[in-house]
């Protein structure tokens, strides 16, 4: 204690820190000293010098490590500001104005109470009860009484009432004041019993407070609280765990450390808006799903709370999974991370679909042919609340329209001369539960789009030759590579099925959109079959239009592997279809320029998704110009 006290700091039971009195009064500090031992409250009594009782009620704070303390008058008004320990009042009873009222009772005398801000009411009461006229004079300062005591003269105040040093202090200015009677023991007999109330349901929040972080601190989940600043205020053992590489300590450092070049205004703000998971992306490239809560505290600072589960654990949990499920007769699904590609139209595909994934709402998958349109649709279906239910895939290009229809809605015995015996159940009644993934959804008949459109709207399916239904649970999940949109304007795909699959439409880039993902593709395709590419090779690779997308790309690799004498390939063993077709025999002879021609239109189709108005406005030219280059080039 660097602070003078009158004597020394008296501590009563073993957690004595626990609330402490401060006051320069040796008969409240006496009786203070009592009552702790009387009830068996845990305390320590500073009997502090007149002029100094804030600073050891701060030296008690700091260096004796006190969780509540009790004081009055001048040091409660200024600790209150000062410090956020908890301050009791050691207060006026009513009985103490009442006393020293009472002998000018209905006299008409105006009083005044000195006090400072913040000091209860009692006295008001008191003096209008007596019939005297009651004035409330705050001092700020108590060394600096002139303001307080200018206002008492031009109130005309008869009498002054207040603690000891300031009726004192107006004395010596000339007033007529009568201090309070300082040793009120029921004063301070209840604010005993406020501490030991105070104590208590402190030791309860403790308790719920340790229990509600072991909770927190066991959930396999990265929690973390930040404020409004964007500061870490807590982080569970995960988020610790997670991100220790980054910064050993998360607790105080802004998130921005974490999460580098991230607007979380803009990012919170419209997260909170939406009920589905969004993505971050750490320091170390590593993605995480995340869900945010707006806090806010009750005269206190607000801040968000962040829930974040690593898309790399999650796909790790599912390739675990799905290889069991592999050992038990069923194949293991391509997830997120199986998609290669950090680009931005990537990224956004990646992040989109991690979105629609929590929802049930049917998924519209766009792209050209061998952008991976299936391996997003299974990605989804894994991150799905349907995860452990079937997936089921069918190409409706690959089937005639009798096959297609037996093969989705299935058929009853005797349904047609080759059905079997006992029926067949359909696809969609197999994938109940689960996810139906209806590929080159454009080629489906419209006969057939009538019986599909009829199971999404009903969510009942009738086999064929049946007369029951039977309810289905599935989310379905299309993709195409045409325009089906205009398709639909046409009357060749129908349009009610259109608006029924389409809610949530997902985009896939062809690889021309996103060449910075070809080295990334093309390196880890190699790593896998233990061979690398020489930066020629890769530059070679990255050149090209790639009209076949990323299965094009894989299969010039496989090529490549197999020409290629070592494991190092070279830009010798990347041979391209039209090259080695224009040097065969009777292959297709057509000339650079025309190669150059065909890959060019057909960029700018895939640009304007196969918009003939939008690619004949992009590339200058008329429709019936644009048709012409189309069929002579192969690309009608």
């Amino acid at each position: 204690m660097t602070a003078l006290l009158r004597k020394p700091l008296v501590h009563i039971g073993e957690r004595s820190r626990d609330f402490c009195i401060v006051t320069p009064l040796p008969a409240v500090a006496q009786y203070a000293e009592e009552l702790a031992r009387e009830m068996n409250i845990p305390a320590c009594i500073a009997l502090s010098q007149v002029d100094n009782d804030v600073e050891t009620a701060l030296e008690m704070i700091r260096h004796e490590g006190v969780r509540l303390l009790a004081t009055r008058g001048y040091p409660e008004y200024i600790l209150r500001r000062k410090t956020k320990v908890p301050i009791l009042a050691i207060g006026y009873s009513a009985e103490n104005f009442f006393e020293t009222l009472l002998p000018y009772q209905n006299s008409g005398m105006t009083v005044g109470h000195l006090c400072f801000p913040g000091q209860n009411q009692k006295f008001m009461k008191i003096a209008k009860l007596l019939g005297l006229k009651g004035r409330r004079l705050e001092v700020e300062d108590r060394n600096n009484l002139d303001a307080a005591l200018n206002s008492a003269r031009k109130m005309r105040i008869d009498l002054l009432v207040g603690g000891l040093g300031l009726i004192s202090a107006a004395r010596r200015k000339g007033f007529h004041g009568i201090p309070l009677l300082a040793e009120n023991r029921e004063e301070i007999r209840q604010t005993f019993l406020d501490a030991r109330a105070m104590l208590a349901m402190e030791a309860v929040n403790a308790e719920r407070h340790s229990f509600i972080r072991t909770i927190l601190d066991a959930n396999p989940n990265i929690i973390i609280q930040v404020d409004d600043e964007y500061t870490v205020a807590y982080a569970n053992n995960s988020a610790q765990s997670a991100f220790a590489a980054i910064h050993p300590e998360l607790l105080g450092i802004p998130l921005s450390e974490v999460f580098p070049e991230t607007d979380f205004g803009t990012l919170f703000t419209a997260s909170l808006l939406r009920e589905e998971p969004d993505i971050l992306t750490d320091k170390l490239h590593r993605e995480f799903l995340f869900e945010v809560t707006r806090l806010r505290f009750q005269g206190g600072p607000e801040g968000y709370i962040l829930s974040l589960s690593s898309v790399q654990a999650i796909r790790k949990g599912e390739s675990n999974r799905q290889r069991r499920l592999g050992k038990q007769g069923r194949p293991p699904y391509f997830t997120l991370s199986d998609i290669l590609g950090k680009s931005p139209l990537m990224m956004r595909a990646k992040s989109l679909a991690a979105k629609f994934a929590a929802s049930d709402a049917p998924i519209l998958i766009v792209g050209a042919t061998g952008t991976g349109k299936e391996m997003f649709a299974q990605a989804m279906h894994v991150l799905s609340s349907r995860a452990a239910a079937p997936f089921i895939s069918l190409n409706c290009a690959s089937l005639s329209e009798t096959l297609l229809e037996s093969e989705l809605f299935g058929y009853e015995e005797g349904a047609f001369t080759s059905a079997r015996r006992g029926g067949k159940p359909g696809l969609l009644e197999v994938a109940h539960g689960g996810t139906v993934f209806l590929d080159e959804i454009g080629e489906m008949p419209l006969a057939v789009q009538a019986r599909l459109l009829r199971v999404l709207q009903d969510k009942m399916v009738t086999r064929l030759g049946g007369t029951g239904s039977m309810s289905v649970d599935i989310r379905i999940i299309c993709a195409t590579n045409r325009n089906i949109f205009a398709m639909a304007g046409e009357g060749q795909f129908r349009a009610d099925l259109f608006y029924r699959i389409n809610t949530l439409i997902l985009r896939i880039p062809a690889l021309a959109e996103r060449r910075e993902d070809i080295p990334l593709i093309a390196n880890s395709y190699c790593a896998a079959r233990g061979t690398r590419l020489s930066r020629e090779a890769l530059g070679k690779l990255s050149e090209r239009v790639w009209p076949g997308n990323v299965r094009e790309l894989l299969h010039i690799l496989d090529r490549a592997h197999i020409i290629s004498a070592s494991q190092r390939i070279g830009p010798e063993s990347i041979c391209f279809d039209e090259d080695l077709l224009r040097e065969a025999p009777g292959g297709v002879r057509e000339t650079d320029v025309a190669m150059q021609e065909r890959y060019r239109l057909h960029e700018a189709l895939q640009r304007n998704c196969y918009h003939r108005g939008r690619t004949a406005a992009e590339l200058g030219i008329s429709r019936v110009t644009l048709w012409k280059r189309m069929k002579s080039l192969g690309l009608s």
